[in-house]
């Protein structure tokens, strides 16, 4: 009988997101692997220290401290990192693409009009940065303005929080509204709501917010409820197993480079539901884009529904957007057929092209492939 592999888990307890890379992790364990999970009794914390003497094959562990990842160079066995804290390097690791959660967030509120953004994080994390870096990147491309506001970690005390806090009050006191904010997860966009409403700023009216982890306890129980960037955490956890897996089978991984999966989208609530552009016609085809993504139409009908001339309207638009109108109405059926493409894994190709307004099977694989490197069928299998 084939021996069973032991393999220590030391994530971080409570961390949102945990819970569900321990199930991609059982899953994979389930169906791939003849592994017995070790775990603390009472919580999967644990010390990387505990693994020196152990006789076990291999670990998946929550690495945050230069001190820890020390300790997993000299271990006899492979390790696996959960956690994007330290930079890339330090150990084999699974992460999510950090920079285009930065990006995904930016390029929404631009999406909503929004030329003023402000980033809200929180320092000595090598994810936050690169998600500010993401961030800043989409804000460049618009030439939007970018104020960022970093806190420290709150693991320490009380006093910091409260400290931060009147501190961020005073940071979203001084933006000029309208802006967009994208706070580095939903904890902190929490504390970006709560200062709004103590300065007397409407979300998402003066201020749009929105938030990374899809953390639904944070986000439903807010007024009004947060936007969020999801991340694949059950993947991240199950692709974690598989990176062991062939470590623990004598395959070498090298060099040490992170493992990015896609963030899998934005959930939007009221938070930055909103469209934040002075300019009325513009404002106007927007809406009617947006409301009418699921027939097809091009730009000659939002000339009939927007009272200036065709040229105007292109360079008004043009000029506030960053893009043509039709590039603009591409996105927006890409960005819809995304998410139907998520939520609907079984629904027909061809309906998803319809139900975004496009003109045939053939044309939404065109435009899809143009705007994201991948087919529909691809996008949808990764």
């Amino acid at each position: 009988m084939k021996k069973r592999k032991q393999v220590a888990l030391l994530m971080s307890p409570g961390w949102f997101g945990t819970e569900a890379e321990l199930r991609g992790i059982l899953d994979y364990a389930r169906s791939h692997g003849n592994w017995t999970l070790v775990t603390v009794p009472e919580n999967f914390s644990g010390s990387l220290r505990d693994l020196r003497r152990w006789k076990g094959d291999g670990a998946i562990a929550s690495v945050k401290t230069r001190q820890e990842a020390e300790i997993v160079s000299r271990l006899r066995i492979p390790v696996v990192g959960v956690s994007g804290v330290l930079e890339e390097g330090s150990l084999p690791r699974v992460l999510t693409d950090n920079r285009k959660i930065g990006r995904m967030g930016a390029a929404h509120l631009l999406d909503c009009g929004f030329r003023r953004l402000a980033f809200v994080g929180r320092r000595g994390a090598d994810d936050v940065a690169n998600r500010r870096h993401g961030f800043r990147e989409r804000a460049a491309t618009l030439k939007a303005s970018v104020s960022t506001f970093m806190t420290p970690s709150f693991t320490a005390t009380w006093k910091a929080w409260n400290t931060a806090t009147a501190r961020l009050e005073e940071f979203v006191n001084g933006l000029t509204p309208p802006v967009g904010i994208m706070a580095c997860d939903d904890v902190r966009a929490r504390m970006v709501l709560e200062a709004c409403h103590a300065a007397g700023l409407r979300v998402p009216d003066d201020v749009a917010i929105i938030g990374v982890d899809n953390n639904e306890p944070v986000c439903e129980f807010c007024d009004p409820p947060l936007s969020s960037i999801e991340r694949p955490d059950h993947e991240m956890g199950y692709e974690a197993a598989a990176l062991l897996d062939r470590m623990m089978a004598g395959r070498k991984v090298a060099p040490v480079r992170d493992v990015l999966l896609q963030p899998k989208g934005i959930v939007k609530r009221r938070s930055t539901d909103v469209l934040a552009i002075e300019n009325a016609h513009v404002r106007a085809a927007v809406e009617y884009i947006r409301d009418h993504a699921n027939e097809v139409f091009g730009v000659e009908r939002l000339t009939e529904v927007v009272p200036i001339s065709r040229r105007w309207l292109e360079t008004n638009f043009q000029n506030v957007m960053g893009c043509t109108l039709h590039q603009h109405i591409c996105r927006v059926r890409v960005e819809k057929a995304k998410e139907l493409l998520v939520l609907h894994p079984k629904q027909k190709l061809q309906d998803i092209a319809a139900a975004c307004g496009f003109a045939s099977p053939k044309r939404f694989r065109i435009v899809f492939q143009r705007l994201t490197g991948l087919t529909p069928a691809a996008y949808r299998k990764s």
